[in-house]
């Protein structure tokens, strides 16, 4: 169904079946074990580096862990088992299809994915007004007329009410 597998799921070139992939699966199986003692990705994607575990991204000219791979593999289905078939329009990718449960083989048990998805969520704090002057309701929402891009709150002074919202393109003027 796809070319492109989980850098810790392989495919038997005798059988055509998935499986995985022992050294990766075990860090992987690693990444969630040490989320369950409140680790973060950042912390973690150090500590690999730091004792120079193999990074197992598809990717070859990768050596070093970054704290964004870890991330994206404490939120990725895939350790569970389940496949979101995609497909691409204009570059994205985007889903297509229900979820298909049990189609990739499972690194981690379901309880052990979500119980380090509940532990990071707690974790979360809630995003509220930011600085002195309070944050922007708006931000992420308002939208150029003329470019399309995001719009962004502007100090035009020393009161608190000279605000502008601006274009981030410069070469857009309102």
């Amino acid at each position: 169904m796809t070319g492109t597998l989980p850098a810790w799921v392989i495919k038997d070139s005798t059988t055509g079946q998935l499986k995985l992939h022992d050294g990766r699966a075990k860090v992987v199986r690693r990444i969630f074990q040490e989320a369950t003692r409140d680790v973060g990705h950042h912390t973690i994607a150090r500590r690999f580096n730091r004792e120079k575990v193999p990074a197992i991204t598809q990717k070859k000219s990768s050596k070093a862990w970054y704290s964004s791979y870890a991330l994206k593999i404490l939120h990725n289905p895939a350790v569970i088992g389940q496949y979101q078939p995609c497909k691409i329009v204009n570059g994205k990718r985007v889903p297509v299809g229900e979820i298909l449960p049990d189609y990739l083989p499972r690194v981690i048990p379901d309880s052990l994915y979500y119980k380090v998805r509940e532990i990071r969520a707690s974790r979360r704090i809630p995003s509220g007004p930011k600085g002195d002057n309070g944050g922007n309701l708006f931000q992420g929402l308002a939208r150029c007329h003329k470019c399309g891009s995001a719009m962004h709150k502007v100090s035009k002074g020393k009161a608190a009410t000279e605000w502008d919202i601006s274009c981030l393109r410069q070469r857009c003027s309102r």
